[in-house]
């Protein structure tokens, strides 16, 4: 259909166009990594399905704040609640099972969750910049610099 368009188009200024319309991807089927990965966010779909391990190098990795023996493949489900399948990353990307490497279809979600440290970093760092603010204007006014 698009071939018969830009043929059509395109004869008005050359004579019996040839052309070759080519497919490289659609954008229309993604997944979706969140959590504790490099680049979080929507995957563009080469075609109907991708596997966990894909999307994750697509989604530049788990970072080190990721608990990577807990993350789940979460199907959404229109009669029910979504369905959640635990996914070893860890096994799957550092001791090569296979097994893990489930397969993603459109609009999957694969969650990646923090580490119980890197839970409590979040709490504690908004606090601690401005104790440790304080505290240096605090030894400023008492040195005298």
């Amino acid at each position: 259909e698009v071939k018969e368009l830009l043929v059509e188009k395109l004869s008005k200024y050359i004579i019996s166009p040839e052309l070759t319309v080519k497919i490289i991807g659609y954008n229309s089927k993604v997944v979706y990594v969140v959590g504790e990965v490099g680049r979080p966010g929507k995957i563009f779909m080469q075609g109907n399905t991708i596997t966990v391990r894909e999307a994750l190098i697509q989604a530049a990795l788990p970072l080190l704040s990721a608990k990577t023996t807990k993350s789940r493949l979460i199907t959404p489900s229109e009669q029910s609640k979504p369905v959640q399948r635990p996914v070893n990353v860890h096994k799957l990307l550092f001791e090569g099972d296979l097994r893990e490497n489930l397969v993603m279809n459109p609009g999957d979600t694969l969650y990646i969750p923090p580490t119980v440290m890197a839970k409590a970093m979040r709490v504690i760092q908004p606090i601690q910049a401005p104790l440790g603010a304080a505290r240096g204007t605090a030894t400023s006014v008492m040195t005298g610099f």
